[in-house]
């Protein structure tokens, strides 16, 4: 079954922590992130640079992915209910507030089918290999002095990148030690 698709009540998974009772939940776990062979490939990079960008691009793809989430969760469900990520790595997203899936009726499964299918899309978005890209390129993620709040905004109002700021330093270190005394 695609975790994401729903037909009946019966293809509602739920999650529990074992401390507290299972709760409709979509299993959200990420094994298809692209991978940094491809992305060096892509990006034109060493293997090494694509490895930090993946890690830095992935962190950043998981937290939109979660304020994305909650308000989803708001948009389908209304203020009633509580979004959370449950599960060791946060592999799902469980809905709190909920009547019991029994209790279901038409509309209520037809909200949940709305909520799973705008969760699948915006995993689909999240793991997209040309969106991936985009998103190392436009923050300069590639660079191993990257960091994933890359941009800084300087008093002029222009920005500059924490590995143009690691390279200054380092050339004006350079420079100083240069220098005889």
């Amino acid at each position: 079954m695609d975790r994401f698709k729903i037909k009946s009540k019966a293809d509602v998974e739920t999650h529990s922590d074992g401390h507290r009772p299972s709760r409709p939940a979509i299993n959200v776990k990420c094994h298809d992130f692209p991978d940094s062979g491809k992305l060096a490939e892509r990006l034109g990079c060493a293997y090494g640079e694509a490895q930090h960008a993946a890690r830095l691009a992935f962190d950043s793809a998981q937290e939109r992915f979660w304020e994305d989430a909650v308000e989803l969760g708001r948009e389908v469900f209304g203020d009633s209910v509580k979004i959370y990520s449950e599960g060791r790595m946060s592999g799902w997203v469980a809905v709190h507030g909920l009547p019991d899936i029994a209790d279901w009726d038409a509309t209520e499964l037809a909200c949940w089918r709305r909520f799973a299918r705008l969760i699948g899309q915006t995993y689909a978005y999240a793991i997209d290999f040309d969106a991936v890209c985009e998103a190392i390129q436009s923050n300069e993620w590639a660079d191993l002095d990257a960091e994933q709040y890359n941009y800084v905004e300087r008093k002029d109002g222009t920005s500059v990148t924490v590995p143009q700021i690691k390279r200054a330093e380092r050339a004006a270190r350079a420079a100083l030690l240069a220098v005889p005394a």
